[in-house]
């Protein structure tokens, strides 16, 4: 029951389901409904005073909470969805969801619910067996569970789709109105797979009901947004994490290790890296970290972020089938911890600038112009560097995965492309990504050395591109030894001689054209000549005889 006066806001983008569920609320003692809407209604709202709880049907965009959050870190965010997998458990803890309530929970029940998360109790609640129906489960190598993921994965892939379509601003009216209704008819179709397969998470017996449950941050972590961080930083997350929302095309002629990933797992784990970092920068914020600390610890920071999304996904992803236990885990990690740093971790440029950017909103440095942090090409600049840092920490984790785990086939079927499901394939990818470092090793960096520059990968318009970033290397230059050395002296050799060479050639191409044309050319010329004259000489004379005669 509700023992005070307790305020909410419902969001939900199902008019039907939202009056029917604001009447039922309405009759409550103590309930007050400040405003309800659907998603786009409410978030062009600012509400002063916030309200207590925010009751919410996200539709599995985590990037909703996190802007509520961060508008209002005061309220508690209710998720009223669909029954969420583990996975996604885990995603709405990570993110201080306050609890979840399945559709479908009746009201009695819905009430208890409400009451116990104003009251901040922490203990799990499980509903009555009349909330939901009973259905015995399916063991998960039976065709209809195969057959649900796989129509499932095309539903959410089709949304995607359609969202970047609503997302043009360009389209006709006709035509928004003609893919707003088909994701009405996508989501509905969602709704009632989830209802009637039992899928992961929705096995709806007697003995495993998805349960409403009250979440509460883990090891009382700090919370992932910060109240007190700048606009421009915060402007910064909220970029990099609209872009990553979206499913990423490859458009740079480089292999990738996230390549051999689904989509969905590769916007899962670009999400679990720049919730790492987030909470770091924010750590290191709330505990006024030094600028001699940061830089004395930056590499052990950045392969702390490694480790702990490297256990988080292969938790989420490998634990579900005891592929992996924890000991073994570790094992992995330490065997690896050498060689991923040194080849990818240890690389990775403008890390320091980065942090110092985003802890104490120091300015950036581009092209050889300081600017101040809050500037338009500041941000921008600050985007890049952290959508390159995500990506090459992604691509840290899957070098776990490829390295250790490309043999299991319910690991390759949950976590790769089908494209890769195939060994061939496989092989051929990991041949192209060894060869990738060797060649990065002992010619790309480097000439990126020699040319003062860095490569850096960043995301834009649902692709992953390169961009090259001038920096002085002067240092890096002095110290090159071995093959590296020899390969920049290669290109010092071919950038002094080429220019001569290329002169030398275009003369003696003149002389040759010359001697082609005005010697031997002519000479023929004069042969040819020659023989037509004496052929006419003759015919004359033939012609001659023949008139006689």
């Amino acid at each position: 029951m509700i023992d005070r006066p307790l305020t909410l806001i419902i969001i939900d983008n199902d008019p039907i389901f939202r009056l029917g569920l604001v009447q039922a609320l309405s009759q409550i003692e103590n309930i007050s409904i400040v405003t309800e809407g659907d998603l786009e209604t409410i978030f062009a709202l600012t509400l002063n005073p916030s309200p207590e709880i925010i009751i919410i049907d996200p539709l599995f965009d985590w990037s909703y909470c996190e802007i509520l959050h961060s508008r209002y870190p005061e309220s508690k965010i209710v998720l009223l969805t669909f029954p969420l997998d583990s996975r996604q458990q885990l995603i709405a803890r990570e993110l201080g969801i306050a609890g979840y309530i399945p559709k479908g929970t009746n009201l009695e029940q819905f009430i208890t619910i409400l009451g116990q998360i104003s009251r901040d109790e922490s203990h799990d609640v499980v509903p009555s067996p009349l909330t939901i129906a009973t259905r015995a489960s399916l063991a998960p190598s039976h065709w209809l569970i195969s057959a649900g993921k796989t129509g499932l994965n095309r539903i959410e892939s089709e949304l995607h789709l359609i969202d970047l379509h609503l997302n043009q601003q360009s389209l006709s009216g006709f035509d928004r109105f003609y893919w707003q209704g088909r994701k009405r008819e996508l989501l509905a179709a969602l709704w009632l797979v989830r209802k009637l397969i039992p899928l992961e998470g929705s096995y709806y017996n007697s003995a495993a009901v998805t349960p409403p449950v009250i979440i509460n941050n883990i090891d009382r972590e700090l919370p992932i947004l910060s109240r007190e961080r700048p606009l421009c930083v915060s402007a910064v997350f909220e970029s990099t994490l609209a872009v990553i929302r979206s499913p990423l095309i490859n458009r740079t002629k480089i292999s990738f290790e996230i390549d051999v990933l689904q989509d969905n797992r590769q916007r899962e784990l670009l999400y679990l890296v720049l919730d790492e970092i987030r909470k770091n920068v924010d750590e290191m914020r709330y505990l006024q970290v030094s600028r001699g600390e940061l830089t004395g610890r930056l590499n052990l920071i950045i392969y702390d972020i490694w480790e702990k999304v490297t256990r988080k996904f292969l938790e989420i992803n490998a634990s579900v089938y005891d592929e992996i236990s924890k000991g073994r885990l570790n094992e992995i990690i330490l065997e690896e911890r050498e060689a991923i740093q040194t080849e990818i971790l240890n690389k990775i440029p403008f890390t320091l600038d980065l942090f110092s950017y985003l802890v104490y909103e120091n300015s950036l440095t581009i092209d050889g112009v300081e600017y101040r942090a809050n500037a338009p090409e500041t941000i921008a600049r600050a985007e890049i560097i952290l959508q390159n840092l995500i990506h090459n920490i992604a691509n840290a984790v899957t070098v776990i995965i490829l390295n250790n785990f490309s043999e299991s086939e319910r690991i390759k079927q949950k976590l790769y492309q089908s494209e890769f499901l195939i060994a061939r394939k496989l092989a051929k990818i990991r041949n192209e990504l060894s060869w990738k470092y060797r060649r990065q090793q002992y010619w790309q960096e480097p000439k990126d050395i020699f040319e003062s520059q860095y490569q850096l990968f960043h995301y834009s318009e649902g692709e992953i591109q390169s961009l090259a970033i001038y920096s002085p290397r002067q240092e890096e230059l002095n110290s090159l030894t071995g093959i590296p050395w020899l390969a920049s002296i290669a290109l010092e050799l071919r950038d002094s001689l080429s220019p001569r060479l290329r002169a030398f050639f275009r003369v003696v191409g003149k002389g040759v054209v010359y001697i082609l044309i005005q010697v031997i050319g002519r000479g023929i010329g004069l042969v040819i000549r020659g023989v037509l004259q004496g052929v006419g000489n003759t015919w004359q004379e033939v012609k001659g005889k023949k008139g006689y005669n």
